[in-house]
């Protein structure tokens, strides 16, 4: 759901928070932030239920996925995260 890119969209506060947590570690390591894009947005929340739905926490086919929400782009990357507690924070699922 985040990469650079010249589209945005709304996001929720929670979105916007875990987007902090990783910019700051980029940004300790010298890297661009990255920002919120649209079709990425649209295809994780999609996937996101289904895995809900099915009971399931996998990538599954990743480029063919995205490729089925009009995403192009050179190289993808996904990471998937779920916990409880602390480890359910925007800090505890960037320092996972």
């Amino acid at each position: 759901m985040l990469v650079p890119a010249a589209q945005a969209m709304t996001s929720s506060q929670s979105e916007r928070t875990l987007l902090g947590a990783i910019n700051d570690v980029r940004a300790a390591h010298n890297l661009r932030p990255l920002r919120i894009d649209a079709a990425l947005v649209h295809a994780a929340r999609d996937y996101s239920a289904k895995l809900i739905r099915r009971d399931i926490f996998t990538h599954g086919s990743l480029g063919r996925r995205l490729a089925g929400y009009g995403v192009q782009g050179p190289i993808y990357g996904e990471n998937l995260a779920w916990g409880k507690g602390e480890r359910a924070t925007a800090q505890g699922i960037v320092h996972s």
